[in-house]
C-alpha cells in the first residue's frame, strides 16, 4: 500500500510540472501578444469611417490582405484594395477623410503634416480641414486648401481635379500654382491642364440614391447649357465600353428614369471650339425599405367642413438620412411642385388648402461628406369637402349612466366625445336639467374631453357638446345624454377606458390598458372580455386584485367588457356597464398607445 502511494505521488510532481511549464508558455505567448497589439495601435494612422461592399489592407510585413469593417484601424504603409462597386473612407490622425473608389490600391503613410499616399491604380478624394501636403510620388508633391481635391491614377499618368481654390503642384521641385476649376494631367514630367466644365449646378458629384420603388429619376440642373453643345454619356462600366444612353441636352434641365444598378456618366462637348473636360461620375441607384407614413391614414379619404386645414404627417424614421424634404404637387408626375417642407423632424404640420386629389412624396439626404439621396415612391390621399357641419359624437358618460364619486373628495368625472379635426374648440355644457336653462357648468376648451370635480350630493344632470368651426360657424349641439351623480355606492364600478364607442386604431406592438375605478376599497375584480353582448361567448376572464389589465394580440373586430366585484361594504355584488369598442388595424398607427383618459389635464369645478 505505500508502495503504491509513493508512486501516486511521483506522478502527481510530473503532472504538475507539466501544468507549469504550459503556464509559463501560455505567459510568454500573451505577453508579446499584448506587445504586438500594443505596438499595432502605436502604429495606427487613422480608421475606417465608411464602408460600401468590399475593401481590404494588406500590413507592410505580411503578405496577408485582411478584410475591413467599419471602425477597423489603418496601419502606417498598408496597403489598401478597393474592389468593384466599392468604396471606402479612411479618417486619418490629422482628422483629413480619404475616400477611395472602386478598383483602387493605394499604400498609405502619415508623416507629421504630410500625407503620403503611392498610387498603384484608382481614384480617391480628399476632404481636407487645413492645407494639406500630399507625396504621390518620390518627385510629386502636391498642396491643396481647405476642401476638397480628387486625384488618381490612369494608365501611368496622374491627374487632379481641383475645383474650387488653387492648387500647388512641385514636381521635380519645380512649383507650379494651378487655378481653379482645372484638370490636371502630369504624365512624363509634364504638366497638361484643361478647364473643367462649370456650368453644371447638379448633381456635381457621385451620388448614391436609395429608392422603395424599381427604378429612379434623377434630375440635371444646368446653367446656359444652350451655346454649348453639349452630350451626356452614361455607361454601366466606368471606362464607357459599352454605352447605355447617349443624349443632346437642349435644356437646362434634364432627367431620365434609371432601373436599379450603378451607372457612370459624363458631359462632351460636341464643338471643337468649346473643347472642355467634365471627369466621371457616378449614380448609384440602391434598393431600400419602403417608407411607412404614420399620419395620415392613407387608407382613408379624409374629409373636413372648411379649408385651408392644418394636417400632420409623419413618417418613420430612415437609416442613414437625418435631412428630409416633404413634396407636394397636384400632378402624379411631379411636373407642377405646388409646396415642400425641409426639416429634420419626421412628422410636419402641413397646410391642405383645398379639396382634391394631392401627391406627394418623402425625399431625403445625410449630412456626410458621401452624398446619398432617398426618394419615394409617390403616395396620394383624397381630401374631401363636408356638406354640412358635423354633429359631435359623445361617448362617456353613457344615456343613463351612473357615475359614484367619494363624498368631500377630489374625484372626478370624465367626459369624452369624438374628436373632429374641423374643430378649433369645443362648447361644453353641463345642466341641472334637461331644458339647459340652469346651467351649472358652461366650458370651451380644445380638447374632446373634460373632468369635473367637486360634486358633494346625489344630482341628475345633463350634459350635451357642439363643435366651433369659427365665431359664425357651429355645429348643432350633440343628442342630450343624462347623468346621474351617487355619493359613496361602492355597487357601482366606473369604466374609464376603452369606453364605449371608442374606436382603437392599432399595430401589432401596441398593447391595450384596460382601466376603471370604484369608491370602494375592494382588492378583487372579476374581469370579462366577450365578441357580444350578452357575454355568452366569452374571449378572457380573469380575477384581479388591482384596477386595470394590460392585453395585447387581440384581432380586429367589436369586444364588449365589463367587471364585477364581490365583495365590498354592502356585501353586495359590484358591477360596471357593459362597454363596446372596436379595434382596427393600420400601418399608420402609433407605437404605443396611450390610453386618452385618466391623464393630467385642467379640472373644472362645480361651485354651487
Amino acid at each position: 500500500m505505500f508502495r503504491i502511494l509513493l508512486i501516486f505521488l511521483n506522478r502527481g510532481k510530473f503532472v504538475f510540472s507539466i501544468l507549469g511549464i504550459i503556464i509559463l508558455i501560455c505567459t510568454f505567448f500573451l505577453f508579446h501578444l499584448k506587445k504586438n497589439l500594443v505596438l499595432d495601435f502605436n502604429l495606427a494612422i487613422g480608421k475606417v469611417s465608411y464602408i460600401e461592399n468590399t475593401a481590404e489592407r494588406k500590413p507592410n510585413t505580411k503578405q496577408v490582405w485582411y478584410e475591413l469593417l467599419k471602425n477597423d484601424l489603418v496601419m502606417k504603409n498598408d496597403t489598401i484594395k478597393t474592389d468593384e462597386n466599392s468604396t471606402i473612407q479612411i479618417e486619418l490622425n490629422n482628422q483629413n477623410k480619404f475616400t477611395f473608389f472602386e478598383n483602387t490600391m493605394v499604400i498609405l503613410d502619415l508623416k507629421d503634416e504630410e500625407t503620403e499616399i503611392q498610387f498603384k491604380k484608382g481614384k480617391a478624394k480628399i476632404f481636407a480641414n487645413k492645407k494639406t501636403k500630399l507625396k504621390l510620388k518620390e518627385n510629386l508633391n502636391i498642396e491643396i486648401p481647405r476642401g476638397h481635391a480628387e486625384f488618381g491614377m490612369k494608365n501611368d499618368s496622374f491627374f487632379i481635379l481641383n475645383q474650387k481654390e488653387s492648387t500647388k503642384i512641385i514636381l521635380n521641385s519645380e512649383e507650379k500654382l494651378i487655378p481653379p476649376n482645372q484638370f490636371v494631367e502630369i504624365e512624363d514630367d509634364k504638366i497638361t491642364t484643361k478647364t473643367i466644365y462649370d456650368k453644371i449646378i447638379s448633381p456635381n458629384d457621385d451620388i448614391i440614391r436609395y429608392t422603395d420603388s424599381e427604378d429612379s429619376v434623377i434630375d440635371w440642373e444646368f446653367e446656359k447649357i444652350l451655346d454649348d453643345k453639349v452630350i451626356i454619356l452614361m455607361s454601366k462600366d466606368s471606362n464607357f465600353n459599352s454605352i447605355f444612353f447617349k443624349d443632346l441636352i437642349l435644356k437646362d434641365e434634364y432627367k431620365k428614369k434609371l432601373p436599379l444598378g450603378i451607372y457612370y456618366w459624363k458631359l462632351v462637348s460636341t464643338s471643337k471650339e468649346k473643347d472642355f473636360f467634365y471627369p466621371t461620375k457616378k449614380i448609384s441607384i440602391l434598393k431600400i425599405n419602403p417608407v411607412q407614413f404614420l399620419k395620415p391614414n392613407l387608407s382613408k379619404e379624409l374629409s373636413y367642413f372648411s379649408y385651408p386645414k392644418d394636417v400632420f404627417f409623419q413618417w418613420k424614421p430612415l437609416e442613414l438620412f437625418n435631412e428630409y424634404e416633404l413634396q407636394f404637387s397636384d400632378k402624379e408626375d411631379f411636373s407642377n411642385l405646388k409646396m415642400s417642407f425641409k426639416t429634420s423632424q419626421t412628422i410636419l404640420k402641413v397646410p391642405i388648402l383645398e379639396e382634391g386629389k394631392i401627391y406627394f412624396r418623402l425625399k431625403a439626404k445625410s449630412n456626410r461628406e458621401e452624398v446619398l439621396e432617398f426618394i419615394s415612391k409617390i403616395f396620394f390621399i383624397q381630401f374631401l369637402k363636408k356638406e354640412k357641419v358635423p354633429e359631435v359624437s359623445v361617448f362617456i358618460p353613457l344615456e343613463n349612466g351612473k357615475v359614484s364619486v367619494a363624498k368631500n373628495s377630489n374625484d372626478k368625472i370624465y367626459f369624452y366625445w369624438e374628436k373632429d379635426y374641423d374643430f378649433k374648440e369645443y362648447n361644453f355644457q353641463l345642466s341641472y336639467n334637461e331644458d339647459f336653462k340652469n346651467i351649472a357648468l358652461e366650458q370651451k376648451i380644445n380638447d374632446s374631453s373634460i373632468s369635473i370635480s367637486g360634486i358633494n350630493e346625489n344630482q341628475t344632470y345633463y350634459w350635451r357638446v357642439r363643435g366651433i368651426v369659427n365665431n359664425e360657424v357651429k355645429s348643432n349641439y350633440s343628442n342630450i345624454r343624462k347623468l346621474q351623480v351617487v355619493m359613496n355606492d361602492p355597487t357601482i364600478i366606473n369604466i374609464l377606458f376603452p369606453y364605449s364607442g371608442k374606436i382603437l386604431e392599432l399595430n401589432e406592438k401596441n398593447k391595450i390598458l384596460f382601466r376603471w375605478k370604484t369608491v370602494d376599497k375592494t382588492d378583487r375584480f372579476f374581469f370579462e372580455l366577450a365578441s357580444d353582448n350578452d357575454f355568452k361567448n366569452k374571449i378572457l376572464t380573469k380575477e384581479l386584485s388591482n384596477t386595470e389589465l394590460e392585453l395585447k394580440d387581440l384581432k380586429e373586430g367589436t369586444y364588449f367588457w365589463k367587471v364585477t366585484s364581490p365583495s365590498n361594504s354592502l356585501r353586495r355584488e359590484a358591477t360596471s356597464e357593459k362597454v363596446s369598442f372596436q379595434i382596427l388595424y393600420s400601418n399608420s398607427a402609433d407605437e404605443i398607445l396611450v390610453p386618452d383618459i385618466g391623464n393630467e389635464q385642467k379640472t373644472y369645478f362645480i361651485d354651487k
